[in-house]
């Protein structure tokens, strides 16, 4: 029996150890993660998988990193873009990149 990630048992845990490897800082813009703000705040940290985890990644500690919430939402988003764009090229026919 395969064992479960840190990430899927304990996020809190997770979130310290990938804290202390990373120096709290977020890997996407290299600025410092502040723990502890509200909700929403476009600095507030998170946890980011680097391989996303609807291409492949897993919940395992080497595949996850500090993000500002802001940082991994515009990370999404352009992830997003990508797929839409692969969608319109499959509509229309085309296998180029």
């Amino acid at each position: 029996m395969k064992a479960r990630p840190l990430y899927r048992i304990n996020k809190a845990m997770a979130r310290r150890a990938v804290r202390v490897r990373d120096g709290d800082l977020c890997w996407i813009c290299g600025e410092e993660v502040i723990e502890g703000l509200r909700q929403g705040h476009r600095r507030q940290a998170t946890l980011d998988h680097i391989h996303e985890r609807s291409r492949g990644g897993s919940d395992e500690l080497h595949n996850l990193a500090l993000a500002h919430a802001g940082c991994n939402a515009e990370r999404s988003k352009t992830a997003f873009q990508r797929l839409l764009d692969m969608i319109e090229r499959m509509v229309e026919g085309s296998n180029e990149p």
